[in-house]
């Protein structure tokens, strides 16, 4: 099963519905090859920071995702990403973040 970054619903409207349609959606938390209707809970959590002085800036973000599933004939997935990033601007300038 693959685990996709963003969560099953995102902030944007669905008339009432619930379809996956062209504003995003889906139904499907674990990813492209899991079923509808097999996770009882999707929880994740996330920290991200940043800090710019000048040309120099940093930036880091962290992410925990837990899957449980609604039967025991599925086991429940565990995910945790992260990344971090340093830069420093050649020509002086400082960044937007």
């Amino acid at each position: 099963t693959r685990i996709r970054p963003r969560m099953g619903m995102r902030g944007v409207s669905t008339n009432g519905g619930n379809d996956a349609g062209s504003n995003g959606n889906r139904g499907l938390f674990g990813g492209s090859s899991a079923v509808e209707g097999l996770w009882k809970d999707d929880s994740v959590w996330g920290l991200e920071g940043a800090w710019a002085m000048g040309p120099f800036s940093a930036q880091a973000e962290y992410l925990a995702r837990k899957l449980k599933a609604d039967d025991n004939a599925y086991k429940d997935i565990k995910a945790k990403g992260y990344y971090a990033q340093l830069a420093y601007t050649l020509t002086g300038e400082s960044r937007q973040y």
